[in-house]
């Protein structure tokens, strides 16, 4: 069984699981430096073993990684979970899985179910800080597919607790009964009064759609009662709301905050309810509900959300305070645009781009219990101090599509958002726009998530298993006859891309070798090659670097790879910055192979293929 093999492992070891279906579940516990892994040979199913409520349960581990393997769990009973993390550990992977029949009650997939008032639920993947004086630190939840879970009052991915320092990103998140990724903090569970706030991480990168509560009003991607975390790049339609940050519960820390929440260069669109709210629902009054302070939602594009014109609004604002909101295009579908309800103070508006289909703006602010006064673009000014230097606009922000279901969010030439963001403004370290270019590109930021100007030799890629963005750029390798035909390499200033074309590589494993110094003579000679010399190894997904020991001596490094792979395509993106060295030229090789054994490779022979970076500024 797999627990048998768990249980036999020390520091180091990696479990293989084959292709096939595993009826049983896995306890990982008090374990450091393992991995449990797809073997690469077809689709590795662990189904649950029929009584167990988690099928992967790891407990006060360090270095642990769960990477490839297709979890479901049959049994559909109360607080199921694919994957939980209970206690404290450090150094969490939980990469490239695909996760779904998640469920708390028995039944397959019902979008419509509704647990009612009994508070009863289920997670596709659970990380609980439960230990008020050990965090689990360094969490990385990436590139997981989680769907059709039906979680009554749990959510698809959620961290709750005593966590420190994670990473949510590169993960599709959709057909869930509740909300799609959530970090929650200061709630009865897990049931600790201090240190109870996930804190310093990043939501990064995802794509969250039809995240549909059928019994509350649920948002897709969630803050609540977290601090300091960044979310940042993703793609939310289609829910009720698209990203929400709040402050629901406070335990025993009276007049808690939510705050260093900030959501930036997301493209937000047709979600039913709004397309961003914060805020708690109820007053801070010291014993309940918290606020949310000292936050930012900028560079943004959000468009037509909020599918009814008695709740129309693109943003909402409630029991929140010292918000800054810059830099955003606001294309809505009815007339208002903005709500600010009670609670809300010290609102800082400027250099948005406000717009939609009536052509006339308005907003609504609560004056008083079920009294709201509507107020025009100068009223609104005043309300949010945009008055003065970088005032907001009401105008067209000639984005190439407003399609609620498809929208195209990058500028046309001659948009008032080119060059008119908020003077002065600087990104975050390492902040990229929508497509992966530097955020900032000239003397001012653009207004909404596309930063135009970038060069032309900058190729702006989507990693979604299509190479139909990769036609202008020209192969390293070629190869007749075999499964693997074309291998191409690209990059911008912050990633590097990676993109073959071939044949029958659906269920086949993978390596990418990688020379970054440029120098065949250090680092794994490859036998299969005259002429090699890698530093790093990309093998199905996950990222190595050679330690120098000789032979196959790897070293597993922690690396957000974004990888979509199929029958005819291998594609993925990785982070420049995980590599310690990269010079300005590259030598790389791709292999495709059946059982470890090498089916086909790009170059066929020779050396590995050269590949000289773009200096994108």
């Amino acid at each position: 069984s797999i627990q048998t093999q768990i249980d036999a492992c020390v520091a180091g070891d990696r479990v293989l699981v084959h292709t096939g279906t595993y009826s049983q579940a896995v306890v990982i516990a008090n374990k450091n430096n393992i991995t449990l892994t797809s073997a690469g040979d077809g689709e590795a199913i662990i189904a649950g073993n029929g009584s167990a409520v988690h099928t992967i349960y790891i407990e006060n581990s360090s270095t642990v990684t769960i990477s490839g393997l297709t979890i479901r769990n049959t049994r559909k009973q109360a607080w199921s979970t694919g994957i939980t993390f209970i206690g404290a550990g450090s150094n969490l992977t939980i990469s490239g899985n695909k996760i779904t029949e998640i469920s708390y009650v028995n039944k397959s997939w019902d979008p419509t179910d509704n647990p009612g008032s009994s508070g009863v639920g289920a997670n596709g993947i659970a990380i609980v800080g439960d230990n008020a004086s050990s965090a689990i630190s360094n969490v990385s939840v990436i590139n997981n597919e989680v769907s059709y879970c039906i979680t009554g009052w749990g959510e698809g991915i959620a961290l709750k607790g005593n966590i420190n320092n994670f990473n949510i990103e590169g993960n599709n998140v959709h057909h869930i009964t509740n909300i799609g990724i959530d970090v929650l903090g200061l709630a009865t569970y897990p049931n600790i009064t201090t240190n109870n706030q996930p804190s310093n991480g990043t939501i990064k990168g995802n794509t969250a759609y039809n995240c549909i509560s059928n019994y509350t009003d649920n948002g897709a991607i969630y803050a609540d009662g977290a601090m300091n975390v960044l979310i940042a790049n993703n793609k939310v339609y289609n829910n009720k709301f698209g990203i929400t940050v709040g402050c629901e519960n406070q335990i025993n820390k009276a007049n808690a905050t939510s705050s260093g929440i900030h959501v930036r260069n997301n493209l937000i669109y047709n979600n039913s309810l709004a397309g961003i709210l914060y805020g708690s629902n109820g007053v801070n009054n010291g014993s309940t509900e918290g606020t949310v302070s000292h936050s930012s939602i900028t560079g943004n594009t959000l468009v037509k959300n909020a599918s009814s014109s008695q709740w129309a609004s693109e943003i909402v604002l409630q029991n929140a305070n010292n918000i800054d909101c810059f830099n955003n295009v606001i294309h809505g579908r009815y007339t208002q645009i903005f709500t600010v309800a009670t609670g809300v103070s010290a609102i800082n508006c400027r250099a948005n781009c406000y717009y939609n289909s009536a052509v006339s703006f308005s907003a609504s602010q609560q004056t008083g219990p079920g009294t709201w006064t509507g107020l025009d673009l100068a009223a609104f000014r005043t309300l949010t101090n945009d008055n003065g230097t970088d005032q907001s606009i009401f105008s067209d922000p000639m984005i190439s599509s407003a399609n609620e279901t498809n929208p195209d969010p990058h500028l046309q030439s001659g948009s008032p958002c080119i060059n008119a963001g908020k003077s002065g403004f600087s990104p975050f370290s390492g902040e990229v726009d929508f497509d992966g270019q530097p955020r900032l590109n000239g003397a001012r930021v653009d207004i909404g998530v596309d930063e135009t100007g970038t060069t032309s030799s900058c190729p702006a890629i989507t990693v979604d298993g299509n190479l139909n963005d990769w036609n202008s750029i020209a192969a390293i390798a070629t190869a007749t006859g075999q499964s693997t035909l074309t291998l191409k390499v690209t990059n911008n200033a912050q990633s590097l891309f990676f993109g073959v074309s071939g044949s029958g590589m659906d269920n086949s494993q993978y390596q990418i070798f990688i020379d970054t110094d440029n120098n065949a003579g250090t680092g794994y000679q490859d036998s299969q090659y005259g002429s090699s010399g890698a530093e790093y190894l990309i093998e199905n997904g996950l990222l190595y670097r050679y330690n120098g020991a000789g032979g196959w001596s790897w070293t597993a490094v922690t690396a957000t790879i974004n990888a979509n792979k199929s029958g005819t395509v291998t594609e993925l993106v990785i982070n420049r910055s995980a590599f310690t060295s990269l010079g300005s030229t590259i030598n790389v090789s791709y292999k495709d192979m059946t059982n470890w054994v090498t089916q086909s490779k790009l170059p066929v022979s020779g050396s590995y293929a050269v590949y000289t970076l773009i200096n994108c500024q």
